[in-house]
């Protein structure tokens, strides 16, 4: 089976130092390839535009950087697991890698995203 899944993820912070930390988001467009095993497992794919701004403090005396952000589309790569409780029921849990975060202004680098959850079909 095949789906298409769409996700807003808040990434947490980058800090870089005591004087400036950088807040990340991304929006995801992703195709999943699930494959009919007793559980249901699941590879994903996809592209992911991510956002991070980067927020200077003065508070520790350090010269101020100011703030800035910088938006990029990467790949984004997962793997997980979904066991269907009951038809409209299931449990799931994965692994996403968001492989471009940043931008020269901000700092680049990535992310995992480990999750767990429960979740009810329509």
């Amino acid at each position: 089976m095949i789906a298409i899944e769409g996700a807003y993820t808040r990434l947490g912070e980058f800090d870089y130092s005591a004087a400036a930390s950088s807040p990340a988001h991304a929006l995801s467009l992703s195709g999943l390839g699930i494959l009919p095993l007793q559980q249901r497992w699941s590879v994903k794919a996809g592209l992911a535009r991510t956002k991070t701004d980067l927020e200077a403090s003065s508070a520790t005396g350090a010269v101020a950087l100011g703030n800035t952000s910088g938006s990029r589309t990467g790949l984004l790569i997962g793997a997980g697991a979904i066991y269907d409780i009951n038809r409209s029921v299931f449990a799931e849990a994965g692994w996403d890698r968001y492989a471009q975060i940043g931008s020269d202004d901000t700092g680049k680098g990535h992310a995992d995203v480990f999750s767990v959850g429960v979740g009810y079909r329509f």
